[in-house]
């Protein structure tokens, strides 16, 4: 079963990428059986990246060794090429490969896709018990006190207290510091929990406009925001994950196939 956690504003599941992004275009193949596709409500992405060019593919099996050394390899090129701006292929061909590490990339590591032939023909097998198979991750910065007298009310698109930490066009993470649910129990607060991540779209001051609603009542007293640097158009497609492992994980965050962390336009689309 696949497994993702998931810490991210706008988050793109299967089967509503344009037809011409990434690698359908550039590989030409690789759906999903009909038998084990799923349709997903309709998310979106921020910016069409079809048109971004130039595109490198990487095949993995070009490169010589292990299966981890093929995939380090690509990976490294992929980073290469994409730090620049630009769209990298990290291709795996229809087989079975190994890994007994997980394959990461971090916020420099942006505009990186990784399609297999299929979901039915590209199969990743893990066996590290307390690692994520695969680690997409963004960063966060230090956190302020928003003002502690004004809530943020449930659809609007203004936030007001210490904003000195963020810019426009900052991506930000505002939440509730310590959140119980109903009925109040300080046993069971979920500590950074309750919250979204938004774009700050216009700043005079203390106020800013956020680019999206905020999604319920936020109570003042307890709000912090923090600006986050996200990792942005990574993409998972056409292929399997597995675990040769029976061990349950021993670690908190770890264990899980797909981790996306303080992510901005990224999706899985047709795995298994």
């Amino acid at each position: 079963m696949l497994s993702i956690n998931l810490r991210i504003l706008v988050f793109l599941f299967a089967g509503f990428i344009y037809q011409s992004v990434f690698s359908q275009t550039f590989i030409g193949n690789g759906l999903i059986p009909q038998s084990h596709r799923e349709e997903w409500t309709k998310a979106g992405l921020l910016r069409d990246m079809s048109e971004v060019e130039p595109k490198r593919l990487y095949n993995v099996r070009d490169e010589s060794g292990s299966d981890w050394d093929q995939i380090q390899a690509s990976l490294n090129k992929a980073k290469s090429h994409s730090s620049q701006g630009r769209i990298s292929i990290v291709y795996f061909p229809a087989g079975n490969y190994y890994f007994s590490n997980e394959i990461e990339i971090g916020p420099a590591d942006s505009n990186i896709v990784f399609p297999g032939a299929g979901s039915d023909k590209t199969f990743l097998i893990f066996s590290a018990v307390n690692k994520n198979s695969f680690q997409i991750s963004g960063s966060l910065g230090s956190y302020r006190l928003l003002d502690q007298n004004t809530d943020i009310v449930k659809e609007t698109t203004t936030i007001t207290g210490d904003l000195a930490l963020v810019s426009e066009s900052d991506w930000v993470h505002f939440y509730d510091y310590d959140f119980w649910y109903e009925p109040p129990d300080p046993l069971k607060r979920e500590k950074e929990i309750v919250g979204q991540i938004t774009q700050i779209v216009t700043k005079n001051g203390s106020q800013a406009t956020i680019k999206d609603q905020a999604t319920r009542t936020y109570a003042a007293g307890n709000l912090r925001i923090r600006k986050v640097n996200p990792i942005t158009n990574v993409g998972i497609e056409d292929l399997t994950i597995q675990r040769n492992s029976s061990s349950k994980a021993t670690q908190d965050g770890k264990g899980m196939n797909i981790n996306f962390a303080d992510a901005v336009n990224c999706w899985v689309r047709g795995v298994q």
